[in-house]
């Protein structure tokens, strides 16, 4: 059974777009609704600088407290491992295969790299843009084609 979270808006999360400039980024307009943030304020753990911070290890007063066991209960695991494949398999197949075309051929990957279009592909695949390589257009996709047979070469 999913817990509900009854200190945040999910609802207001889910319907707020994703920005992107200058980084992915959501701003959700009240998110925590009024009655709940005086409370979860006061019970902030002090925080002695930026980064991330076990839980277990600050204390934190009661409605912080419930905030984040809501939060815990109502995560899906079962759906989490499908979800993380999703987004990283073709990723990570990318790149393997590229490690293995640069250990071979690294005079290939150097061509690859100076070819036309082929860093704007690359820039593309990391912002988002592009889920794959093999969704390269124009001047870039022959390169990168290339790359991939002589990653197979044995």
């Amino acid at each position: 059974m999913e817990a509900v979270l009854s200190l945040l808006d999910l609802e207001r999360l889910r319907a707020s777009p994703l920005q992107r400039d200058p980084f992915d980024h959501v701003i959700v307009e009240k998110f925590v609704p009024a009655e709940h943030t005086p409370g979860l304020i006061a019970d902030f753990p002090p925080l002695g600088g930026h980064g991330s911070f076990p839980l277990a290890k600050e204390s934190c007063g009661g409605a912080f407290a419930r905030l984040a066991a809501e939060a815990i209960l109502s995560t899906r695991l079962d759906d989490y491992a499908p979800s993380l494949s999703a987004a990283l398999d073709r990723h990570a197949s990318a790149s393997w295969t590229a490690k293995r075309a640069a250990d071979r051929f690294p005079w290939a990957c150097f061509w690859a790299a100076r070819s036309p279009g082929v860093f704007d592909t690359l820039a593309g695949l990391l912002h988002g843009d592009l889920r794959h390589p093999s969704q390269a257009r124009g001047l870039a996709r022959p390169p990168l084609r290339a790359l991939s047979r002589l990653a197979r070469l044995g």
